[in-house]
């Protein structure tokens, strides 16, 4: 995967709380994710919470706790959202 702002500014984010390999695969996942969606998706709450879903399945599957679950993924999808959006 290519290291570039997205995964970066990520990985500032969660250097205390999230392992690299585990921010390399959500930032893979969100990107697999968001590709398939529509310009519009940052104003669909079910496009939204499929981020989060995304987001938390890897969470759970790397065993973090169900209280670090909500806050981590509400952070990643804030940061998937300044990455995402649209730039005129």
């Amino acid at each position: 995967m290519e290291k570039d702002f997205f995964y970066n500014a990520s990985l500032k984010i969660f250097k205390d709380t999230v392992p690299k390999d585990v921010v390399s695969e959500i930032v893979e996942k969100i990107r697999i994710t968001v590709k398939d969606f529509p310009d519009d998706w940052l104003i669909s709450e079910d496009k939204r919470a499929k981020i989060r879903v995304v987001i938390k399945r890897i969470l759970r599957r790397n065993n973090y706790p169900k209280e670090q679950l909500e806050r981590i993924s509400k952070r990643m999808l804030k940061q998937t959202e300044k990455e995402f959006t649209i730039k005129d």
